[in-house]
């Protein structure tokens, strides 16, 4: 895969609907303070692409060109137990499995949103054509949608605030929104103590997954070249500063122009700004946003569990049999 196409893949893949809803709406609840979220991320991001996506790419290709995180490991090491490469396999499916239920889940909630629709009706809608088209393409298919989703995303992410800050500029809402104590405090408690450095902590430490995350390392490992991952990592950096930066925005405008939001709406606050302030063509454009960040993660991840029960436990288990039957 070229440059722009590993890059915006795995960045898709790995912010999900959370980015457009999750995200914004934790802002807009709490404040500031969990800001740090995002900066984990970016950390984590930076440094997955700095240290590990340049050496994968490299030991990946020497070992055995291998296609799984699973197979990289018993090539790379030189394990001849399928031991590590089957319980990877299983930790593998048993998670990505459930996580891909909560990619099925924000397509549920979009429509049921949207146009009302039942939102069990919504998620196997959703899934089946993620099904289809990952089924059809394969690993190409996945990564390329990804990169077209990748692209919607941060267009709407990044329309939508600015448009909301045009539309407090020129007196469209009135009502100031209440904020909670410590709101534009980076510090959660309003101070240093435990509280706060607690929180701060468990904030930065979301970037610490980057470098275990499957959907995304396999990026690294199907990249063109090993200058096309310098590239990459270029593009990946900007798109993820904006993305995350938009989404902090959203929270932040969305808890004036939309002052009357209740507790259990925040996580779609994205969507009620971009049905107020947008058109209803160019509203459907922008929500599709929120599709495509649940796409991309699902079919990533659905990839990612066939890919470990096919590869790493079917046909590793198949040649262990094999090899004891020839003894």
């Amino acid at each position: 895969m070229n440059s722009w196409v590993t890059a915006l893949s795995a960045q898709a893949s790995d912010m999900s609907a959370w980015l457009l809803m999750g995200l914004p709406g934790s802002i807009l609840a709490y404040g500031m303070g969990k800001v740090w979220i995002a900066v984990g991320l970016l950390i984590g991001t930076i440094l997955n692409w700095i240290y590990i996506a340049p050496r994968l790419r490299k030991f990946s290709k020497e070992a055995g060109d291998s296609i799984t995180i699973p197979e990289y490991l018993s090539n790379r090491f030189m394990s001849k137990s399928l031991v590590l490469r089957v319980i990877s396999g299983l930790v593998f499916l048993v998670c990505f499995t459930v996580y891909t239920a909560s990619s099925f889940k924000a397509c549920g909630t979009l429509f049921n949103t949207v146009f009302n629709m039942n939102p069990t009706l919504a998620i196997l809608l959703a899934a089946g054509i993620i099904f289809a088209y990952t089924f059809l393409g394969g690993y190409a298919a996945v990564c390329w949608t990804d990169f077209i989703q990748g692209t919607l995303m941060l267009i709407a992410l990044l329309v939508v605030p600015i448009l909301a800050l045009f539309a407090l500029n020129s007196g469209q809402v009135a009502e100031t929104a209440n904020v909670v104590p410590n709101y534009w405090n980076f510090l959660p408690s309003g101070k240093f103590d435990w509280a706060s450095i607690s929180t701060i902590l468990s904030g930065l430490a979301w970037g610490l997954g980057y470098f275990g995350m499957p959907h995304i390392l396999v990026r690294f490992m199907s990249a063109k070249s090993n200058a096309s991952i310098k590239r990459a990592r270029q593009i990946a950096i900007i798109w993820v500063i904006l993305g995350l930066g938009a989404a902090v925005a959203v929270g932040l405008v969305g808890r004036n122009y939309l002052p009357g939001l209740s507790e259990a709406d925040r996580s779609i606050v994205f969507i009620q700004m971009t049905q107020k302030l947008l058109p209803t063509f160019l509203a459907g454009i922008a929500l599709s946003g929120i599709l495509a960040a649940s796409m991309s993660t699902a079919d990533s991840q659905l990839l990612v569990s066939a890919s470990a029960f096919a590869s790493d436990i079917y046909i590793s288990l198949s040649s262990g049999k094999r090899l004891i039957v020839q003894r």
